[in-house]
């Protein structure tokens, strides 16, 4: 990897993945892979020096010796039994160090995989000091669609949660756009600021009289948001989005802004990236309540759902809807791909220039001290990769 300084900031060109050490053990002639991953936990246990001990070493049940004569139907009944065991047994090792947490304040993680951990929620972006790897590195742990597969095992939000966070933000994203197609009546009907009158009269001047008895008996079901709809977008910001950007517009737009806002709320909720680096009780409680009210949220928007789904139904918006929220969906999607970019872009070269000035950031192993410890333990590292190559083969 080749460096070189531009406008007193360290860009690295990454041209070939290896280059003319002083060792002499690499050759820019060819591309010789690296033998570590900067985001493992053994490579921080190396650079760090720290002892190989492992506190939390999970459930790995033994082998079963299985007769070829048995039935297909036996052997799968024991494969479910034995991982059925093992997510029994992981669960209640889970639940134990919870417990060991905020009872005992009793770390439940080795040195190197906390210390991993905390670069992880502390938003580390530099991992090779190479700009298209680390943007790679930001973006399996952030972008909504590729950390769902691309993630890392160790980051504070795990891929369960992540399809957790995205079911309630589909439910959101679901309920938003139903507000905006129906704000757009209140809109029309030329409602100002909230007042305590009844807006209903105006906001179902279009419906049929069978329908409005129906709306009736919605409205005593829901009368928070049914008696008060077009107070409650006023409240929300809907009106006047369309006030400055039209209905059209101002709709997209706060559709991508309601989603992205949500979305953020809800992975700060889950993550606490401040609590990674309290001790381990605090990190606990602060990462319980975080969930708490993540679940508070689940439970508000499932209440909401038989109310979003008749509503489709009642006003016949199932094809608008799909493709509203299709487009919404990959509008937002682009929009949030575009802000990581930056945003990495911006990080990135951030930390680089607190490098350059001398004043690295405090994370526990940065990018220089993992590309000194390849320099100086190469030869080590590429044999004992080539042996280990061999030795599969």
């Amino acid at each position: 990897m080749t460096m070189t300084r531009q406008a007193g900031v360290e860009i690295d060109s990454c041209e070939t993945e290896s280059d003319g050490g002083s060792s002499g053990s690499r050759s820019s002639s060819h591309s010789v892979s690296i033998p570590l991953d900067p985001m493992d936990v053994d490579t921080y246990r190396l650079v760090l020096g720290l002892e190989s001990m492992h506190s939390d070493a999970e459930f790995t049940p033994g082998a079963l010796s299985e007769p070829s004569q048995r039935s297909t139907f036996v052997m799968q009944y024991k494969s479910v039994k034995r991982k059925a065991k093992r997510k029994l047994v992981q669960a209640r090792q889970t639940f134990k160090k919870e417990w060991n947490a905020i009872i005992y304040n009793q770390e439940g993680h080795n040195e190197a995989k906390l210390k991993l951990k905390q670069d992880l929620a502390a938003g580390k972006v530099r991992w090779y000091g190479c700009w298209k790897r680390d943007l790679w590195y930001f973006l399996r742990n952030t972008h909504p669609v590729v950390s769902v597969c691309y993630s890392h095992p160790l980051h504070p939000v795990t891929r369960k949660q992540r399809w957790f966070a995205y079911l309630l933000q589909m439910i959101f994203v679901l309920a938003i756009a139903i507000a905006l197609a129906e704000a757009r009546q209140c809109f029309e009907c030329n409602i100002g600021f909230c007042t305590r009158k009844n807006y209903n009269r105006c906001f179902l001047a279009n419906e049929h009289i069978g329908q409005l008895d129906v709306a009736e008996d919605l409205l005593e079901e829901y009368p928070i948001i049914t008696k008060n709809f077009c107070c409650v977008c006023e409240a929300l910001g809907i009106l006047g989005f369309f006030r400055l950007f039209g209905k059209t517009l101002g709709g997209m737009l706060y559709a991508i802004v309601s989603n992205c806002l949500f979305t953020v709320f809800l992975f700060q909720m889950i993550m606490c990236s401040k609590a990674q680096l309290l001790d381990a009780r605090r990190r606990e409680i602060r990462s319980i309540i975080g969930k708490l009210i993540v679940i508070g949220i689940a439970c508000w928007l499932f209440t909401l759902l038989p109310l979003l789904f008749f509503w489709i139904s009642f006003k016949h918006m199932a094809s608008t809807l799909l493709c509203n929220f299709v487009a919404g969906k990959l509008g937002s999607w682009t929009f949030v791909t575009c802000i990581n970019v930056t945003a990495f872009k911006f990080f990135w070269q951030n930390e680089t220039k607190k490098v350059l000035d001398g004043n690295p950031p405090r994370y526990n192993v940065t990018a220089e001290q993992f590309n000194e410890y390849l320099e100086a333990h190469w030869d080590d590292l590429v044999d004992s990769d080539d042996s280990s190559d061999n030795d599969i083969s």
